[in-house]
This record gives structure tokens, sequence and C-alpha cells, in this order.
């Protein structure tokens, strides 16, 4: 937009042109809904304590289930300056988002995120620093005040649904807060990371990351014996049998008997393995929890292609790889499907198709989404022996010595010439 159609569009006294666009992004996905909303008196600019101009939170549903959306005014330029047509991004360059579960002690409402977000604002206006998709913080305390929550940090993600607007004034981001626990703190700061990959495994069972003051930190392993190895433990595969494994520790040159119950799942690429973890959230699980989805098109894409492209790459990324396009009705030509604007484009579980849905919204695809089977909301883990993994519902372990009844793989490592016989002893023991 240049000068003169900033000029005409916008009435100089009293126009808001950058909270103009942040209203329309929101009227995309809630219509003519009213939020509730909170202002800045007096305002920040005229002696004010809290810089942000305004606060909106709407209530709607996810999955039948109550949840609050808060999204700011005040990070980006919200008011007619004709300053900053040119600039690239509008002021700070994003607004925040947050989504929270309600929570018992907030019968008044959940007036605290106000105060929380109003001091996240005095330091960015203050250091100048801002933030980015993936960053993260500690809060210094529980996010709330005077509750239990163990929620005591906050990671930042692009919203899901508003994601990024071009305003007059430059790009805004809609970074959504999402609270995380000590634990989870420590272990982003152990990693020497980002929350990229924290944030991803969150988002397997919870595709809009909303907040939960009751949530508490599972971790990645289950608690018990498991606790003896960690992700440092290297090891050898002695025995593999249809409901254990007999591994050894090398460290200690000690044999463990690990029990797989209701074993759903496995993939055994190397009897020797560097690091034992066992995860209760992760991409291989979800369909071993929940009810399929399928996905029906009806519509015709303009560019069949590209849409196919974003949709595998984002299921890709989604899953974090694991799963590429087990879910995509890969018996038909995607592309084919998409131009012809009918059949079954996904089966498969929810917060993929959640993926899925927003980008067929996006490119204006009418679809039909119906839930295939009942599964019994059952819960999983993978244990992971370096890249083999098992999914059970639970694992044990007990100290063992590999059986002298049952053929054992060799503790000594094949040579070249006899790799292919002993992976297809291996994989016939696993089939029986």
């Amino acid at each position: 937009m240049n000068k003169e159609e900033y000029r005409a569009t916008y009435n100089a006294e009293d126009a808001t042109p950058g909270w103009d666009a942040i209203d329309d992004a929101l009227k995309k996905i809630y219509n003519d809904q009213e939020p509730k909303h909170w202002a800045a008196v007096p305002h920040y600019s005229i002696g004010g304590k809290d810089p942000i101009d305004g606060i909106s939170f709407y209530e709607t549903y996810h999955e039948d289930e109550l949840y609050y959306h808060f999204v700011t005014y005040g990070f980006s330029h919200l008011y007619y300056d004709e300053k900053y047509l040119d600039d690239e991004f509008s002021n700070m360059g994003f607004e925040l988002t947050f989504r929270l579960k309600p929570y018992q002690l907030d019968d008044n409402g959940p007036t605290w995120v106000f105060q929380l977000i109003q001091n996240i604002a005095r330091y960015v206006f203050k250091s100048g620093k801002w933030f980015e998709p993936y960053h993260y913080m500690p809060a210094g305390g529980q996010i709330r005040t005077d509750s239990d929550t163990s929620l005591t940090g906050l990671a930042f993600l692009l919203d899901p649904e508003l994601g990024e607007i071009d305003t007059p004034h430059g790009k805004v981001q809609f970074l959504q807060m999402f609270g995380i626990t000590d634990e989870e703190l420590a272990s982003i700061k152990d990693t020497n990371s980002d929350a990229e990959a924290l944030i991803k495994q969150h988002a397997i069972n919870n595709p809009l990351l909303i907040s939960d003051l009751d949530r508490k930190y599972i971790g990645n392993h289950n608690k018990g014996e498991m606790y003896k190895f960690n992700k440092d433990t290297k090891g050898t595969i002695l025995e593999r049998q249809t409901t254990y494994a007999i591994i050894n520790d090398l460290k200690n040159n000690q044999s463990y008997k690990v029990n797989y119950i209701s074993k759903q799942e496995f993939s055994i690429e190397s009897r020797s393995f560097d690091g034992i973890q066992i995860f209760n959230e992760h991409p291989l699980l979800e369909e071993h929890e929940y009810s399929n989805t399928e996905l029906i098109i009806s519509t015709i894409a303009n560019e069949p292609d590209l849409l196919s492209r974003e949709i595998f790459q984002s299921l890709k990324l989604h899953y974090q790889g694991w799963r590429t396009d087990n879910y995509l009705n890969t018996e038909y030509d995607i592309v084919k499907m998409l131009s012809e604007g009918q059949g079954m484009l996904y089966r498969g579980p929810p917060s993929g198709a959640h993926v899925v849905e927003l980008i067929l919204k996006k490119h204006n695809i009418v679809f039909k989404a119906l839930i295939r089977g009942k599964i019994e909301n059952d819960k999983y883990k993978v244990l992971f022996l370096g890249k083999n993994y098992i999914v059970a519902k639970d694992f044990k372990v007990e100290k063992s010595e590999p059986s002298e009844s049952n053929e054992k793989i060799e503790t000594t490592s094949p040579d070249e010439a006899n790799k292919t016989s002993f992976w297809n002893r291996l994989i016939n023991k696993i089939k029986n």
C-alpha cells in the first residue's frame, strides 16, 4: 500500500489500520462472535503502567471442550502513522495469543492472564528484545500465582490458526504462548536447543497447544526399574522374542529381561544400541490411542500439485518424519484426486487430520470428516533401544540371563558375509 492509498483508505484523525488488520484475521475464525475485551487504563502513552493497549479473549471449543483464546493489541503498530508504511515488520513484528483450558480457581474469569501478558510486554518494551517461534522463557514462578499449577515457563509457537498476516505497517506474527513445567524447561536447557521438539511432541495429542494449568509433567521415562537405564546406556540385544527381549548393559556387563505388556508394534534395525528411552507421548503412539478420522474431499483444487506438496510436507513436519505419508490415501494418485475433486484423501489419527483440515480450508476445499472405528482410550508407551523401538502398554524389567532353551542372537558381531542370514534368522524369530 502506497501513501496515497493509505490516506484514501484511512482517516488520519482516528484510523486504526493495525488494529483493524488483527480484527480481520480474527473474524475469519470467529465470524461475528463478540469477544470479551480488557483495555489498559490509563493508556501507556500518557503514563499508564500497562504497555499493551488491549487484550481480547474468545470462548470457543475444541473437540467439545471449552477453552479461551486470548489475543493482544499493542506489540505491533495499531494506529495511523505514515512513517511505518515501508517497514518490513510492524513494530515488534508480533502479537501474543494464548489458549487456556478453564481452571477451577478462575470463578471470576481468567483475569490473571492479563497481568501475565502485561509483565511480558514490560520486559519486551524495556529490553527491546522480541520473541520468535520456539523461543522460551521461565516465568520466575508459577504462571498463575496462588495456585498449585506445575506450569512455570512459556514456550512460543506460531498460532496454529492465525499464523502470520500482512498489515499496512508490516508483517505481524501471532505468537502463541504455551505453558511448560520446570522439568521441560530443564530438558530444553540440557539439550542447548530451542523449544521446537517439545512443542511438536505436545502437538501430537494437543494440536492447538491449549495450556492446561492442571497438566503435570509426565516425562520421557516411565517410573520403576527402567530408571536404571538412560539415554547414555549402551548395550546389545542378546535375545528377541514376541513378548520380551534380553539385553546386555555393556557398562556393567549385566543382562536384563525387558517384558512387553500388550505389544502393538516394533521395528528392529540393529542388535547394538546406544541409549534407552521410553516416551509416553510420541508420533508413533497416536494411531494406537485414537480412532481414525477420514477426510473426503468434494471440491476441485486450483493448484493440485502445490496443495499435494503442502499437505505432504505439513504431515511430515507434524509427525516429525515418523509417519510421513502413512495416512494419505496412497492407493490413489493424490494429485489426480485433488484435480478431480473427489475421494478419500486422509485416513488416520485426529491430530494429523486437523493439520490437513486447516490446509484444505485455506485452499477453499470442501470436505467431510468421518470418525472410523473405536479405540477404548488406551494409553501406550514406546521403548527405544537406540534406533530400535517397541510400542506396548508398559514394560517390566528384571535381571536375567539369556535363555538356554531358545536360540540366542550371537553376542559377537557377525561378519559381513553372515549379516544377511543373521537378520533373516532374527526376523523369522520375531514373526514366530
